[in-house]
């Protein structure tokens, strides 16, 4: 089987940092949305020394997101990924034009969201 060049990059990147080929496996696995594979990418670029548990930490916190985004509005989405690149909600809500209490509202309803995709898997 033919890996796309998103594939080929995200295990150069996982090798890069030395996670065990096992490890390296089990992320490629997990991550199969080409979207999820940039996002592990870019996390792991962002980063100067990433270990097997944080590599699986990440993965695990992409396919959340991912099972998130079908259940949100993709404003809603849009916030949860500002959040989780470390804006803080005043700058959310003015990047997304709106009120820290509507962005805030948003936050809290993903987070009940969260609750119920952990407590079904």
């Amino acid at each position: 089987m033919a890996l796309t060049e998103t594939q080929n990059l995200l295990l150069d990147c996982l090798k890069h940092f030395g996670v065990s080929k096992g490890k390296a496996m089990v992320v490629f696995l997990l991550l199969k949305k080409e979207n999820q594979q940039m996002d592990m990418i870019e996390y792991l670029l962002s980063k100067e020394k990433v270990t097997d548990e944080e590599a699986l930490r990440e993965s695990e916190v992409a396919l959340l997101l991912h099972a998130l985004a079908k259940r949100v509005t993709p404003q809603q989405m849009e916030i949860i990924r500002l959040r989780t690149k470390g804006y803080q909600t005043n700058e959310i809500a003015q990047m997304q034009n709106t009120s820290l209490y509507h962005v805030n509202t948003l936050l809290d309803n993903a987070r009940f969201i969260v609750v119920e995709l952990c407590r079904d898997a």
